[in-house]
Formats: C-alpha cells, sequence, structure tokens
C-alpha cells in the first residue's frame, strides 16, 4: 500500500485578494455535494459551472460557489473540483456576496478562492 503526503492545492482566483470582496463559503471540513452546468437551451446561464458545497458556512449568505467558463481561471476551478468531487476529497472555497448567481433563487457566491485539502 502506497502512502501519500497530505498536500492542499490553492488557487486564488482574484489578481488582488486584498480589495476583493470575500466570505467563507465553506471551511475546509466540506465536500462538493453537487457540481450543476447549464445547457445551451439556456444561453444566459449556460456559461456558468455552479459548485453546491454539502455544508456551507452561512447559506443566507453563499449556499455555494459560481465561475463562468469565460473567466480565465474556469479550467482550473472545473478540474479541481472535479478531482475533489470524484476523490471526496474536502475542500474550502472563498467567494464575493456582491456577484450572486443569477440563475437561481438560492445564494451561489462569485468564487475567489478554491483549495483542496
Amino acid at each position: 500500500m502506497r502512502r501519500f503526503l497530505p498536500f492542499a492545492l490553492v488557487l486564488a482566483l482574484s489578481p488582488s485578494m486584498a480589495t476583493a470582496a470575500s466570505v467563507v463559503i465553506t471551511t475546509g471540513g466540506s465536500t462538493i455535494r453537487q457540481l450543476l452546468r447549464y445547457t445551451d437551451e439556456i444561453p444566459s446561464l449556460a456559461p456558468s459551472l455552479l459548485i453546491d458545497v454539502n455544508a456551507p458556512a452561512d447559506a443566507a449568505v453563499c449556499r455555494g460557489g459560481w465561475i463562468n467558463n469565460t473567466d480565465a481561471q474556469y479550467r482550473d476551478v472545473l478540474q479541481m473540483a472535479l478531482a475533489a468531487k470524484m476523490a471526496g476529497l474536502r475542500i474550502r472555497l472563498d467567494g464575493d456576496p456582491a456577484r450572486l448567481f443569477s440563475g437561481s433563487s438560492d445564494r451561489y457566491c462569485y468564487i475567489n478562492l478554491i483549495v483542496i485539502e
């Protein structure tokens, strides 16, 4: 049986985290409940990826996070989210509550940071 060292992958999505409005969506004890991606049948929502977490820090502020596929970090976030979901790894998300996803009554904040723990 192989032994692996613990690892943490971090992706800061904002050019300047100091100036970006950011709240903790979930602490490192949460896993991804589901990933959501709309099809091209709903063009205004199709470019968005939503990450729904099973233990948000405060669902009244952010239930999960979202990112648009036109954002430069989209592929990185997608790859990290898929890896975390498939392996059942814990994650941390931070997001901007001023930039809510418009296609849901639940509050999904724009992702500023994703960490796989």
